[in-house]
């Protein structure tokens, strides 16, 4: 070290003052879209072109940014569930400013299956009161789902005192579900109890815990709305009218 610093250099005294530290790190920043999306998984985005002359709206589903639709398995195959485009045409209709209180001639026309790593566009096209569902994968669209929404009244629901019910238990309701090829997951084991009778069913649906802490970011949470679909299933199943 001598040969490096040739002559003798005294020793310097360190500051007795903390160090002064800067972070140099670039900080990586957030989109007000990734955000958006977040907070609301199926956020609708309009699309605009001297081309179209109906409205026209884009949203996007995926397993990472929706875990819970890996609990919807049918024959094996993890599908978007029906309940899942309700949610998609009812978001858009609010989201076009439009009101809606009845859905009718609903239907959907294609299964829409999801697969880990992929992120499926999905588009709403409004005519008048009607709308269609489609999605791409590579460049092909896909309609999936069509039906419409109108103004009126609710079916009025008739009721039945509880000992004119028939009580189903929630555990063999799955299981019967499992073996005609319904394989849910704990996110659409949404049905506590269901009893049935007069032409109708009742049931107690309930999200699991950690469905209930994003259940704000839907109108309707899939899951319940599907929990609540399925409480019909036991009264067609004794030919019962709904």
């Amino acid at each position: 070290w001598d040969k490096v610093y040739g002559d003798h250099v005294p020793p310097v005294e360190l500051p007795v003052y903390p160090y002064q530290r800067q972070k140099l790190w670039l900080e990586t920043t957030t989109s007000s879209s990734s955000v958006e999306m977040e907070t609301h998984p199926m956020m609708m985005r309009r699309i605009r072109s001297p081309r179209l002359t109906n409205e026209v709206f884009e949203t996007s589903v995926s397993l990472e940014a929706m875990s819970w639709l890996a609990d919807h398995k049918i024959a094996g195959r993890v599908l978007l569930p029906m309940t899942a485009f309700i949610e998609i045409a009812r978001r858009a209709l609010e989201t076009a400013g439009h009101r809606f209180e009845v859905l009718q001639d609903f239907a959907v026309v294609e299964s829409l299956p999801l697969s880990h790593g992929q992120v499926r566009s999905i588009q709403i096209l409004f005519e008048e009161d009607s709308f269609q569902i489609f999605s791409r994968n590579d460049d092909v669209w896909t309609l999936h789902a069509t039906g419409r929404f109108t103004a009126g009244a609710g079916k009025e629901i008739r009721s039945a005192s509880p000992q004119e019910r028939e009580y189903v238990d929630a555990s063999e309701h799955y299981r019967a579900l499992a073996e005609s090829g319904a394989d849910f997951g704990p996110s659409f084991q949404t049905v506590h109890a269901i009893s049935i009778g007069n032409g109708g069913a009742w049931a107690r649906v309930r999200l699991g815990e950690g469905d209930r802490l994003e259940a704000g970011a839907y109108l309707i949470h899939p899951a319940l709305l599907d929990g609540c679909l399925q409480s019909v299933l036991p009264a067609l199943d004794r030919k019962s009218v709904v």
